[in-house]
């Protein structure tokens, strides 16, 4: 399997989707997390599983909060470039992939 590798404002974005509902209501911040790590999981095992977003570029949505994981499926790892709630502003973050280092 796949390791995960993540570009350094993806990690932001996780963070602070946690800490927005972990402030909401106790707890969801943890299910948030939850629901991140199990489609992460399922990304490494089906790497082509995630629709076609942007050249290169795939996506899934995570279960239970309308936020989607952007990725690319690189020969060695699964690279996340962003994890955005589904409202965001589309494409706002392809500016990641300029000057990225993966595999």
């Amino acid at each position: 399997m796949k390791r995960i590798e993540l570009h350094p404002e993806a990690e932001e974005d996780v963070e602070q989707a946690v800490s927005y509902y972990e402030e909401r209501r106790s707890g969801y911040g943890s299910k948030f997390l939850d629901n991140y790590v199990s489609a992460t999981s399922f990304i490494r095992q089906f790497p082509e599983s995630g629709t076609r977003y942007y050249e290169r570029v795939l996506f899934t949505t995570l279960n239970d909060f309308p936020y989607s994981i952007f990725y690319l499926n690189l020969e060695r790892s699964i690279f996340v470039l962003a994890v955005i709630h589904d409202r965001r502003r589309p494409g706002f973050w392809l500016d990641r992939l300029k000057g990225a280092q993966f595999d």
